[in-house]
């Protein structure tokens, strides 16, 4: 987990859980910005480890009679 200076603004660089996992680097303009990004990412991942959003819910086929019996 390392936040430096280059060029162009800070560069932000970690892994949320070492080195199997995901890389994410991106470059802010504010030390600041960096710092938020890393805490919200890590927390991201913290509390959707077992979520995937990218997949929707199946569509349910039931006829509304049977959900009516229910």
């Amino acid at each position: 987990m390392a936040i430096t200076q280059v060029q162009s603004g800070w560069q932000v660089e970690f892994r949320v859980n070492g080195r199997g996992s995901r890389k994410y680097k991106r470059v802010f303009p504010t030390k600041a910005e960096c710092e938020r990004f890393q805490r919200f990412t890590i927390a991201q991942h913290e509390t959707q480890s077992d979520a995937k959003p990218w997949l929707e819910k199946p569509k349910d086929s039931r006829k509304l009679s049977e959900l009516i019996e229910l």
